[in-house]
């Protein structure tokens, strides 16, 4: 991995991130296909794209990043080590297509606006994650800062087709926790 050259935004989030994708593996799966399908929901500067197709180079993924100047950044990183078979997308993961209102952070914490916002923000396009769910998923990745309980509930119906799921859960000091939802949701699908 040292001869490895990434363009990155954020200096501080791409040390931590390199360390929980390629040091520590937190996104490794097993499953028995060589060419496994993966959603990347959440892909930021796409560390997370070019892992997984290290981890299997026959893969198809479909990697989500709503953020337009993360997403340049993505492009070029995968355009270098990326491999064939990835289709980015310039949208937000969500319960349904529409436009949203999006805070960009210059980092890795991009999100969804939330009542009580004054930060600036702009609009982002975002698509419903169940159309993407019609057949089998390997491996479902959503990393998407909040809105995470809101979109497994939109596709719970659906969630039969992924084998593997990765989920980083976010909270947030002034709002309701929904851990107890998000968990409800995993366990109603047979997940453990």
């Amino acid at each position: 991995m040292s001869d490895m050259h990434f363009d990155i935004i954020d200096p501080a989030s791409f040390v931590f991130q390199y360390d929980e994708i390629f040091r520590r593996e937190i996104y490794r799966f097993v499953v028995g296909s060589r060419a496994p399908r993966i959603l990347d929901c959440g892909a930021n500067i796409g560390l997370s794209v070019i892992y997984l197709k290290r981890l299997y180079p026959e893969s198809t993924i479909v990697a989500f990043e709503p953020d337009p100047e993360i997403f340049a950044v993505l492009k070029k990183n995968v355009r270098r080590y990326g491999g064939s078979n990835v289709e980015l997308v310039n949208k937000a993961i969500w319960t349904e297509n529409t436009t949203l209102e999006f805070v960009p952070d210059r980092s890795d914490g991009g999100r969804i606006v939330r009542p009580g916002d004054e930060q600036e923000h702009i609009r982002v396009p975002a698509v419903g994650l169940s159309p993407y769910l019609d057949r089998p998923v390997d491996m479902l990745k959503l990393d998407i800062e909040g809105a995470e309980v809101e979109v497994l509930e939109s596709c719970r119906d659906a969630l039969h087709n992924v084998q593997n799921l990765f989920v980083e859960y976010h909270s947030f000091v002034d709002a309701k926790q929904q851990l107890d939802r998000l968990l409800e949701i995993l366990s109603s699908s047979a997940y453990r």
